[in-house]
């Protein structure tokens, strides 16, 4: 008994120089990254339900293993576009669609740049710039499942001829 009222008193006194250390440490950041880049009322393509479409005002794809990506923390547009419309649609838990909408006022230099950016981002390198953090697989870009097929579709195929 004797031993186990030693053991109780050591762990309690663990317990508490540890959560004296943290408050030593400064400011405690208690909350998870996901839920403190919401403080600011930002949706997220991880916020849509299954089935669901948004815009998004930035596309973070990025390619890992010759495999298309999006990053969950996709945000969501709120206000109005310009240029070129970025639609994805979660399809299942892990996967999404794009729809890539050109505006009236979108050249085929825009699209030009679209085509030959997305597809060309390595996932190592571009987590080095942006937070990408978790991903969705990308199952198709307008339709079309590889890229090869993709420049051949409308509105990429006018665009990549003009060149």
């Amino acid at each position: 008994m004797r031993i186990f009222a030693i053991a109780t008193a050591l762990l309690f006194g663990l317990l508490q120089s540890m959560t004296v250390a943290s408050a030593d440490a400064g400011f405690v950041v208690d909350m998870e990254k996901d839920d403190i880049l919401r403080l600011d009322g930002r949706r997220y393509i991880s916020d849509l339900p299954v089935g669901e479409e948004g815009e998004l005002t930035f596309l973070r794809a990025c390619v890992r293993n010759g495999v298309l990506l999006l990053s969950q923390r996709s945000e969501l547009n709120e206000g109005r576009s310009f240029n070129i419309r970025v639609m994805a649609r979660r399809v299942t838990q892990d996967d999404v669609t794009l729809e890539f909408h050109p505006s009236d006022d979108t050249s085929p230099r825009d699209l030009q740049r679209k085509i030959a950016g997305f597809p060309a981002r390595d996932c190592e390198e571009f987590s080095r710039l942006y937070d990408f953090g978790p991903s969705y697989r990308i199952l198709s870009v307008n339709g079309t499942n590889r890229l090869s097929d993709l420049i051949n579709t409308p509105p990429f195929a006018g665009a990549l001829m003009s060149r």
